[in-house]
């Protein structure tokens, strides 16, 4: 078990060194054509999708990861199948929500209501996101590395991609939005054909439905502590600075993030379903053993990279952005 993990995070490992090298290329594209502005509109998106995530999947992501792994293929499809169309059908009203009253929620969160159009696409994205977390969580659940790598470098190709084209084409930030959500819904449709081919075609099940709920409904308020953690900060801002300061805090929140991404999301991502498999199997021993080595390989890797980066973040940011973003550099370390 354990050699398999590691092998795991190994691959992971690698399709996150990727994905920053990706974040080199796509931070200056987007903080250098777009600015700081524009900057803080496309990261005030992603901020009111965060905050709907939890109230449309009450913990679903963590009864996934709780009760699949280790499951025969059956059960694991229509697991996934049950959360599928529950996320589908709850997401409806929240959409419609954001629709109709796109103008004062843009002047909350954007600062002027002339934003509406990126509230009302947020339910549609709302949706291909929450779709796609749980495409990632079906090769979490099974153990494969190769899918979940898979789906993340293609959404980083085509992300760049998007970003890329819209540059070239003098576009602004409005197509680049809606080309990014036209990208993650072709991959959505690309990864649930894969998953179906894996493992057939599931059937919704809703004694299933509520045995994931009742375990995930205690853990929604953890959600909108993270959601807090996470978004809080920058709603602040909305109200008492303006979008350029949001586009300048996003950007080093960003740069500060990249470390999480390439030094623990590699070691962390199979942890929920490898611990589930071996508390199942009664194998405490070998879940301690877990647990021991995953924290202490992730706190030999972040302490030292926090370190760097408060050293290096002021060139960094010079070399990825503009003049304008260097002022957020003291708190990239934090």
């Amino acid at each position: 078990m354990s050699k398999r993990y590691f092998a795991n995070v190994r691959l992971l490992a690698g399709m996150q060194l990727v994905l920053q090298l990706k974040g080199l290329l796509f931070l200056p594209l987007l903080s250098k054509y777009f600015g700081a502005v524009n900057y803080g509109v496309w990261a005030q998106v992603s901020v009111v999708v965060a905050l709907l995530g939890p109230l449309v999947s009450p913990g679903l992501d963590s009864a996934v990861m709780r009760f699949l792994p280790g499951k025969d293929t059956r059960e694991v499809a229509n697991g996934f199948a049950t959360v599928f169309l529950f996320l589908i059908v709850a997401s409806v009203p929240v959409a419609a929500l954001l629709l109709i009253a796109d103008r004062p929620i843009a002047a909350a969160f954007f600062a002027t209501s002339e934003n509406s159009r990126f509230v009302a696409l947020s339910g549609a994205m709302l949706l291909v996101g929450l779709l796609l977390n749980q495409c990632r969580n079906y090769f979490r659940v099974i153990g494969s590395a190769k899918g979940y790598a898979a789906m993340a470098l293609i959404q980083a190709a085509s992300g760049l991609g998007v970003v890329a084209g819209v540059a070239i084409g003098h576009g602004g930030v409005w197509p680049l939005v809606l080309l990014t959500f036209f990208a993650d819904l072709a991959l959505l449709v690309g990864s649930a054909i894969a998953i179906v081919r894996g493992s057939g075609m599931g059937r919704p099940d809703r004694r299933l439905l509520v045995k994931y709920i009742r375990f995930g409904l205690p853990l929604v308020p953890a959600g909108y502590a993270m959601v807090a953690l996470n978004s809080s900060d920058r709603l602040f801002i909305a109200h008492y600075g303006t979008l350029a300061d949001i586009g300048v805090y996003s950007m080093v929140y960003s740069l500060g993030f990249m470390l999480i991404n390439l030094f623990f999301t590699p070691i962390w991502l199979m942890y929920p379903a490898q611990a589930s498999e071996l508390y199942e199997r009664g194998d405490l021993d070998g879940l301690r053993q877990l647990y021991r080595s995953v924290t202490n390989a992730a706190l030999a890797l972040l302490i030292p990279a926090t370190v760097g980066l408060a050293v290096f973040a002021r060139p960094v940011l010079r070399f990825v952005a503009t003049e304008e973003f260097v002022r957020g550099a003291p708190l990239a370390p934090l």
